[in-house]
């Protein structure tokens, strides 16, 4: 068990790429939030929920996907999705071997949210049954709110057999994801951000949202999802849409609020009624 305080390392993958990753542990903690960040991002623009998490006496541990922040790679690619559900994995496992009687809640966001439901779908059995005890799920990428066409997304496929990590703009506008005026200007000025997609990365996304819709009533993981109602980039309704067929799901809209709602005037209420959550799901798995 280490002590309090802030560590960073690299993990690295069994395909070689370094992951950047920040623990921020706290004395005393009621358990761990492993965070999973969005496209084009990376971990450090959740400082300020960290904080919040912190102060809640639960420790963070939080890590820059291949291809984005601190870690290398192509801009905005990943292999195949599987490498981002195995990534999860290796950070979770860190924070196992550091504490085996460790309980954890993943929290993802958008792309993120999307990998955490995967995984929780794909890679969660008995084995981890002893730690992971619950995921948030934050505007998460199982479908985009404008449908892509059908031509598209076969032309998407069959560029993406060709040249894999071509990066295409994503046309994302950062007044589309947040509305304080504050997280904006620091998402222009921060270097680490990107606003790329890979044909690769796009087209796996696109694949593992739908297969997780398809598949969401054999998740055994407690799951709260948020989702802001004015969101014009993931679809809130396939979010409810997944949340009704999870048989231990809880789904919150967010009247009026964007795509980040950790982003908004209104974070705090957000992320403080998340940590509720996850404070009592800690409280209900010590409990039995």
């Amino acid at each position: 068990m280490k002590l309090p305080g802030i560590y960073k390392s690299e993990l690295t993958t069994q395909d070689g790429v370094h992951l950047h990753v920040v623990e921020q542990i706290v004395l005393n903690s009621s358990g761990t939030v492993l965070l999973v960040h969005g496209l084009g991002e990376h971990s450090a623009r959740y400082e300020h929920v960290v904080q919040v998490l912190n102060r809640s006496g639960l420790s963070v541990v939080r890590f820059d996907h291949r291809g984005h922040g601190v870690s290398p790679g192509s801009r905005g690619h990943v292999p195949s999705y599987e490498h981002f559900l195995d990534d999860v994995s290796l950070v979770a496992q860190k924070v196992v071997d550091a504490d085996p009687y460790q309980k954890i809640t993943l929290y993802g966001h958008s792309m993120g949210g999307g990998i955490v439901a995967n995984w929780c779908l794909r890679r969660f059995d008995d084995s981890w049954s002893e730690n992971i005890v619950g995921a948030v799920l934050s505007a998460p990428w199982f479908r985009l709110t404008k449908p892509v066409p059908d031509w598209k997304v076969a032309l998407l496929k069959n560029l993406s057999q060709v040249a894999p990590a071509l990066g295409i703009p994503t046309n994302i506008r950062v007044q589309q994801t947040c509305r304080s005026e504050d997280a904006i200007e620091h998402f222009k000025k921060d270097e680490l951000n990107h606003q790329r997609v890979t044909l690769r990365t796009a087209i796996e996304c696109h694949k593992a949202g739908n297969w997780a819709l398809e598949n969401a009533a054999n998740c055994k993981v407690p799951i709260l999802a948020i989702h802001g109602s004015a969101d014009r980039i993931t679809s809130p309704e396939a979010t409810r849409e997944f949340c009704a067929a999870v048989p231990n799901a809880r789904f919150v809209p967010l009247y009026d609020l964007i795509h980040e709602p950790h982003h908004d005037p209104k974070w705090r209420e957000v992320v403080y009624h998340v940590t509720e959550w996850v404070l009592k799901r800690y409280q209900f798995s010590y409990a039995a």
